[in-house]
């Protein structure tokens, strides 16, 4: 009984159930997320495969600039919000949906005006308008979606969150299969954003009504040193505006390239496009590991509950026992997992999935040293290392991607995270848990 016992307690730790609540969720996500893009590729063109998954990425662009990374924001500040949270989160969504609709709606309505791909292979019929009306409300929509995975983690509640994942996940596979016969990228489109209405509309109301409520009760007695941070507004736009700039550079990296690689191959060669970000979308995947295991740490610092050295050195340990090995089993198996859609994409994409794995490793010590930064309020931190990381990556993808093709880009990916992961280990990690171990 003893292994049983301890097993009970290592997952009623908060920390780890946070963290394996957030993995779990990532895993369903990327399984689902997997199973989808096979559905799509089977029963759609490849043309097609490519100009949807390109517009897909375009709103994920998009709405990454326009939530000003108030995801990260909730799950940072609500946990010490207190009554405030209400008033918080709020703001957030109207602020993310205002914003999220005009930028959406500008540049949409520029990329139809000026016929730029993706979106001018969408405008069939003289349906422009409506496109990019339609466009410009699944940018809303996602973006609402989006932060409340943050928010959901801030409140504790991030069991919810890998339930809400797989709701959405399950729907729009029910969805695409549904109304595959059409054939059209539109329909792929539909099948991604339908279903998140009513996620974020059931999830929207729960935390309205019960969770909200239920969260700044439960803190209302407690005093952090943080606790008026909703007060000081001049001190919350600083961290908001400084992590959302950050956020700026590695949303350009993870969203931003397939969009290029769509304008600058044309309509014509969108195939490219389809095996490129496939392989893309599976790595992306694995870069969610990391940060959901540290936005855990996130959470449980910031709250004040722990120590912040201790935990750093917790979760580090905890994220090394399960990355590492799933990584290396990743790139051994990679033209595995990328035959599930199909022998032409595995062909295309096994090395850059390859290698993209391998990064994840040397990213896991790069995004513990951005948690840390986060609880510790180093804003400055938070904009020089994804800045810098941006700079690697999207520069090294540019000199290797002509002479060695789409594998240039993950040679570019291994190559940034190694060397920021030495910087930091170096000039963050390492000091901070020996700062500890001499206390």
């Amino acid at each position: 009984m003893a292994p049983v016992r301890s097993a009970i307690g290592h997952v009623r730790d908060p920390l780890y159930l946070n963290a394996y609540a957030l993995m779990a969720s990532n895993l369903m996500t990327s399984a689902l997320g997997v199973v989808y893009w096979a559905l799509a590729a089977r029963f759609y063109a490849v043309e097609t495969v490519g100009v949807a998954s390109a517009t897909i990425s375009l709103i994920a662009f998009l709405s990454g600039l326009s939530q000003l990374n108030l995801r990260a924001a909730l799950l940072r500040l609500v946990p010490e919000a207190g009554a405030a949270a209400p008033r918080l989160v709020a703001t957030a969504y109207v602020v993310t949906i205002v914003v999220g609709g005009a930028l959406g709606l500008i540049a949409f309505e520029a990329m139809s005006a000026f016929r730029l791909e993706p979106v001018a292979s969408l405008d069939v019929g003289g349906l422009s308008v409506l496109s990019v009306v339609l466009l410009t409300a699944a940018t809303i929509v996602w973006n609402v979606f989006n932060i409340q995975d943050g928010l959901l983690t801030g409140l504790r509640r991030t069991i919810w969150v890998p339930l809400e994942n797989a709701a959405y996940g399950i729907a729009k596979l029910v969805v695409l299969i549904g109304i595959a016969g059409t054939g059209t990228a539109a329909a792929i489109l539909t099948s991604w954003y339908v279903p998140v209405v009513a996620v974020v509309a059931v999830v929207t109301a729960v935390v309205a009504w019960r969770w909200l409520p239920e969260h700044a009760r439960a803190v209302l007695d407690r005093q952090h040193a943080a606790t008026t941070l909703i007060g000081q507004r001049r001190r919350l736009l600083r961290y908001v505006a400084s992590d959302y700039i950050a956020s700026l550079f590695a949303l350009a990296t993870s969203t931003l390239l397939p969009v290029l690689i769509a304008n600058s191959l044309g309509a014509a060669h969108q195939d490219e496009v389809a095996y490129f970000y496939l392989a893309w979308i599976v790595a992306a995947s694995l870069d969610l590991l990391p940060i959901n295991l540290f936005a855990s740490l996130t959470v449980e610092a910031a709250s004040g509950r722990a120590d912040l050295a201790t935990e750093t050195r917790r979760a580090l340990l905890h994220s090394a026992r399960i990355l590492v090995p799933v990584m290396l089993g990743i790139a051994v198996f990679a033209p595995l997992l990328l035959q599930v859609f199909g022998a032409t994409y595995a062909a295309r994409g096994t090395d850059l999935l390859r290698l993209l794995a391998l990064g994840v490793i040397p990213y896991m010590v790069v995004t513990i040293c951005l948690a840390a930064a986060r609880v510790q309020g180093r804003s400055r931190d938070l904009v020089a290392i994804q800045a810098a990381l941006a700079v690697l990556a999207l520069g090294g993808s540019a000199l290797l991607v002509g002479p060695y093709g789409i594998t240039g880009v993950g040679v570019a990916m291994l190559g940034a995270r190694t060397i920021m992961a030495i910087i930091l280990g170096w000039t963050r990690l390492w000091p901070l848990l020996r700062g500890r171990a001499a206390r």
